[in-house]
């Protein structure tokens, strides 16, 4: 029997966001790709060199030479210095190598035997892919394995082929691939994975199976397989840091007060909780388990929150406080009392709402790693080697390879998509809740607009009002707003900017069909900015509304 695995693309709800169903699956990967066995397409020989972009949305091709006086050092000819609050984005040009990580059978259920979408109540297999270049729509994955008895495919599209489906969440330069194990005991067998771009270039990488798998482990069933190498080591996570930090590994430790990260990049990092949002296991639970803890960590309770996986599989929320992890199980006060809860069971935790801080709008910088994290911190120097950061947490020196560009935040120019709301209003027309998402798609996808895909931005749902304490730091605001593509043409809503109650910006009928309108206006002692989407002329259908490149402009813009 052949070894097939397959992926179907993780996307958002298709047709009408709360009653209907039936449309195309939005962003999903063409038909008509080549046949197993068929040669990939070759990349792009082409690739974009380093470049400096400013706030004034000024791009300059060049590398940068350093950091002198506050000014980055850009290597024109002559030279320039600009300010540092007027750099926008520092891009290194680093090209991500693909990775693959088995991570073997895991309590998640999303795909079966075959074609069909859907689980089958059979544990799946986790291949944890990094890499993946960003802001780029992939178009096919195909997975290879030889060894044993004859080779499997495996395919993110199966049209004209008889492969089995695969399942893919991606989120930036990650994703987390579930396949379906076959009748054979994979460990062992060589993996082979090519990605493909919807712009024809490609990628390959390969790993080994290193634990056994069964086709018979029923979902919520222990392992009756060992694994094949060392007892499993510390539990993935990834951990979500108060200052936009985004940092996958192994949880090391964890106590009151600190959390400990081995990464593949900077070795064991050690971070204050007081820094913490909260950290999510991407191997427990099922994606519509992430999409509740991505819901609580936007809009955190004023005590811990641990979301914990129940026999029945379903997954409880409870608030109290959040004590170390010792044994593999977490320590927990809940209602006075303190409980143990197994790690293996442990979707993520949430910990507490923290008042906005003063040093909140200091400016800051943000790595965006090739691994697809994101370290925040002050880049204090740099050389041919490495990048010298100062996080809340110490020093940092990041090799200079592993850094794919440099984010600029709170200079002359802040994202409205980096700020946290401080008034959150969401209104499902018939009860089923799509929570807003900062820099992508309600079905976390990039942001487009009209073909045009944006980096920053929010994404929302009718109904929908945010608001934002600016406290009149700020003298103007930019962005465009319009229907993100996944509305497929149809939708209808009345949108609404206000200024303190002031009404600032309104458009009572916009259309999906419509072009996205402009936005730019004064908040010159403006203390709050509220973004409101409310139903239109067709209910919610459909209604996703992206507010791109949402700017807030200070002094000398």
């Amino acid at each position: 029997m052949r070894c097939v695995f397959f992926l179907c693309a993780f996307l958002g709800i298709a047709r009408h966001d709360c009653l209907a169903d039936g449309d195309p699956l939005v962003g999903a990967p063409v038909a008509g790709t080549p046949a197993a066995g068929a040669p990939a397409a070759k990349a792009d020989a082409t690739q974009v060199g380093p470049s400096v972009i400013t706030v004034y949305d000024e791009t300059i091709a060049a590398k940068v030479n350093g950091i002198e006086a506050d000014r980055l050092v850009i290597a024109t000819d002559p030279l320039r210095k600009i300010p540092l609050d007027e750099i926008a984005v520092v891009d290194f040009a680093q090209v991500p190598d693909l990775t693959a990580e088995w991570i073997g059978q895991v309590n998640h259920d999303t795909v079966q035997v075959g074609g069909a979408a859907g689980g089958n109540g059979i544990q799946d297999v986790l291949i944890r892919l990094g890499g993946l270049v960003g802001g780029k729509e992939l178009k096919q994955v195909v997975v290879l394995t030889r060894g044993g008895k004859g080779r499997g495919i495996w395919r993110l599209d199966t049209a004209r082929t008889p492969n089995w489906k695969l399942a893919l969440e991606r989120s930036g330069a990650t994703a987390e691939m579930y396949i379906e194990p076959i009748n054979q005991d994979c460990f062992d067998r060589q993996i082979e994975i090519t990605v493909t771009y919807q712009d024809g270039a490609s990628a390959k990488t390969s790993i080994k199976a290193t634990t056994h798998t069964d086709h018979q482990l029923k979902l919520g069933a222990a392992a009756n397989v060992a694994p094949a190498a060392a007892p499993a080591g510390p539990p993935g996570v990834i951990v979500y840091g108060r200052d936009k930090s985004v940092l996958r590994g192994e949880l090391v430790s964890l106590d009151d007060e600190t959390i400990s990260l081995k990464t593949v990049w900077a070795g064991e990092l050690k971070l204050a909780l007081t820094d913490v949002r909260g950290f999510v296991s991407p191997t427990v639970g099922t994606a519509a388990d992430r999409q509740k803890f991505d819901t609580r960590l936007a809009d955190p309770l004023a005590d811990d929150a641990a979301l914990v996986l129940g026999r029945e599989k379903e997954v409880s929320q409870v608030a109290g406080v959040a004590h170390g992890v010792a044994e593999g199980k977490l320590r927990f006060t809940f209602e006075g009392e303190e409980r143990s809860i197994n790690v293996a069971r442990l979707v993520g935790v949430i910990y507490a709402k923290r008042p906005r801080q003063t040093g909140d709008a200091k400016p800051y910088q943000i790595a965006h790693l090739v691994s697809g994290d994101l370290l925040a911190g002050v880049w204090r120097d740099m050389n041919d080697e490495r990048l010298e950061f100062e996080t809340s947490s110490g020093k940092v020196n990041l090799p200079r390879a592993v850094v794919a560009r440099v984010a600029f935040r709170n200079g002359k120019v802040t994202y409205l998509s980096d700020l946290d709301p401080v008034g959150v209003e969401e209104t499902p027309y018939f009860g089923r809740l799509m929570s807003y998402r900062r820099d992508q798609s309600l079905n976390g996808g990039p942001l487009k607009l009209k073909g045009k895909t944006y980096a920053k931005g929010l994404a929302v749902h009718s109904r929908s009002l945010l608001t934002y304490a600016l406290d009149g730091e700020y003298e103007s605001f930019k962005a465009t707003v319009g229907f993100d593509e996944s509305s497929q043409g149809r939708g209808r809503v009345a949108c609404r900017l206000l200024a303190d109650g002031r009404e600032l910006f309104a458009e009572p009928d916009l259309a999906a069909a419509a072009e996205p309108r402009a936005i730019d206006v004064s908040l010159q002692g403006v203390k709050q900015l509220t973004l409101e989407v409310d139903y239109g002329a067709d209910e919610d259908t459909l209604d996703r509304v992206l507010w791109a490149d949402g700017r807030l402009f200070r002094g000398g813009n």
